[in-house]
């Protein structure tokens, strides 16, 4: 697509300068078959003095502009990168918080008594807030194309998500064991915030 308009606007160029060249050509043998009454030589050097240097102004202003535009356009995108990373990563770490307080919530259910039959309703409002949180990241992560191992950090998002809902609805008979799940959640949430870093800086390094 970008090498399509490059040409194309080279070519534009090309024939621009073409037409500039003749047309004062053209002027020049209307004014030899007296065409356009005018004075002698002198006259004519002028014209073609102030004609240049119309065309040498005009393509250094179209230039700059360009420069100018580019230049604008991608502070705007880094602009918008920067931020992107920065909302992400606040994210991330609200979904990390969340995955841990409704596990917390977990545990505190069951450690007042393993046979208990109440639903656990702060845990599973928490389970919910957290999938209404993974979904929204991976949306978020979905909607940029420029930004490098999207792929990666989804499947870090998912299966954290995905281990957490298997805690919750695993029947366990001892606390203990419900515990060392817990703790294993929590070295892959604190795998998530490291990756989370190393995705940041990977993509800062692209801006």
């Amino acid at each position: 697509m970008k090498k399509d308009t490059l040409t194309k606007t080279v070519s534009l160029l090309l024939v621009a300068v073409i037409i500039l060249i003749i047309l004062p050509l053209i002027i020049a043998a209307m004014m030899n078959f007296t065409l356009i009454v005018t004075d002698t030589s002198n006259a004519w050097i002028g014209f073609w003095g102030s004609y240049l240097g119309a065309i040498v102004g005009a393509f250094v202003a179209i230039y700059v502009m360009k420069k100018t535009i580019h230049y604008e356009s991608a502070k705007q995108m880094m602009t918008e990168k920067n931020q992107f990373l920065d909302d992400l990563t606040k994210e991330i770490g609200e979904y990390v918080s969340q995955i841990n307080r409704c596990n917390c919530d977990l545990i505190r259910f069951h450690s007042e008594g393993l046979n208990k039959q109440d639903w656990n309703y702060e845990a599973m409002y928490g389970l919910n807030r957290a999938h209404a949180m993974e979904s929204l990241l991976q949306i978020r992560l979905c909607s940029r194309r420029d930004i490098l191992e999207v792929k990666e950090m989804q499947a870090a998002i998912v299966s954290i998500f995905q281990d957490t809902t298997d805690f919750h609805q695993k029947k366990y008979t001892s606390l203990d064991e419900l515990k060392s799940d817990a703790n294993k959640i929590g070295y892959k949430l604190e795998g998530l915030l490291a990756k989370t870093a190393e995705f940041v800086s990977l993509n800062m390094k692209t801006i």
